[in-house]
């Protein structure tokens, strides 16, 4: 694992490493809604505004033990506002901004957070979502007084650095306390897999349509490419008509999608852009095996599978790169080291190899 113990902490030190890499970007091609001549960040630019930002949030009283929530959507701003509350020691709960009241009601009410940051657009969502005496305040703005006035400090492993909630399949959606020790851990499995998903420091740049509120693209997207002084391409969605300009526009090596986006791809006409990227690889966990290969084949990038869960993180986590493809097949991947697992029948008797 990282020397560092936070992720602010990994951050400022790949920031004074390398100021001059690019830290987030977009091509106009990507057609953001917030940036739609596309943009380019530097670590150092990026670490002179999460400096200035900590610095708000302290002189306002947030610090170690404090909890804000981040209705940023994908925007940039939501990792320097995450880089700023880290340093403090403050822990934040991303916010999905397609959320209905009653669903944004109960993740305020689970989460106890006492300030939420929001993008423009979102006015309606939360004065029907939150409670009336929440200070609300813009992502540009000078952050309100805390009620709760607490001193920087924090910064170790066990410290808790997010909220994140499940996607609520049995249920009400659940709060995951993450610890910077969490971040940490998935950030650098992520960096480490072999095969065709090795990565260069320095080099790299990954692009999700993935949101920042799920851990996908909070700890292995941004938290990786911080690791490894890479670029994080952050788009606000999956867009079929630009996906592929997205990607080549903007230099990706690595490309986050779900096991439905390649076959979305398939279906689209063939285009000068479906070769003119430079990515070696997407991240597509649960691709169909006949469209995994006709994918593999028109677009010349490799499909790399796993398992992850939010709840285990980087210490439950299985995935396909570096293994032999099984043609027609389908595989989760393999273990790491260091991880336990049993496969099991319905009454957690351990089954024998061949049988599920």
């Amino acid at each position: 694992m990282s020397e560092c113990s936070s992720p602010a902490h990994l951050f400022a030190a790949t920031a004074q490493r390398r100021p001059d890499l690019v830290f987030a970007l977009a091509p106009a091609s990507a057609r953001l809604p917030w940036a739609p001549e596309g943009f380019r960040l530097t670590y150092g630019a990026a670490e002179a505004q999460v400096a200035r930002l900590r610095a708000a949030y302290a002189a306002a009283g947030y610090g170690h033990g404090s909890r804000v929530a981040l209705m940023l959507e994908n925007r940039p701003e939501m990792l320097l506002h995450w880089m700023a509350l880290n340093g403090l020691g403050a822990s934040i709960v991303p916010l999905n901004g397609d959320m209905r009241p009653e669903e944004l009601r109960h993740q305020m009410a689970v989460s106890q957070a006492e300030l939420v940051i929001a993008a423009p657009g979102f006015e309606g969502l939360l004065a029907q979502g939150l409670p009336r005496d929440l200070p609300v305040a813009g992502m540009d703005e000078t952050p309100p007084r805390s009620r709760q006035p607490r001193a920087p400090g924090g910064g170790a492993l066990d410290d808790e650095s997010a909220l994140l909630f499940t996607s609520g399949s049995t249920g009400k959606p659940k709060a995951c306390i993450l610890s910077n020790g969490y971040f940490l851990q998935l950030a650098d499995w992520y960096v480490t897999m072999p095969g065709c998903a090795a990565m260069t420091p320095d080099t790299e740049i990954s692009l999700t349509p993935l949101p920042f509120f799920h851990m996908n693209a909070l700890g292995c997207t941004a938290l990786g490419m911080i690791r490894i002084g890479g670029a994080i391409v952050p788009l606000d969605r999956f867009h079929p008509d630009r996906w592929w300009a997205s990607i080549a526009d903007s230099g990706a090596t690595i490309v986050h999608a779900l096991g439905v986006i390649p076959a979305i791809a398939l279906q689209r006409p063939a285009s000068a852009d479906d070769r003119r990227h430079k990515a070696r690889f997407t991240f597509a966990p649960g691709v169909d095996p006949v469209q995994r290969a006709a994918f593999e084949d028109r677009f010349g990038m490799t499909i790399v599978d796993g398992w992850a869960m939010t709840e285990t993180g980087g210490a439950a986590i299985t995935d396909t790169a570096g293994l032999p493809a099984i043609p027609g097949g389908r595989c989760i991947g393999a273990p790491r080291a260091g991880m336990e697992w049993r496969i099991v029948d319905e009454a957690g008797r351990n089954l024998p190899v061949g049988e599920a």
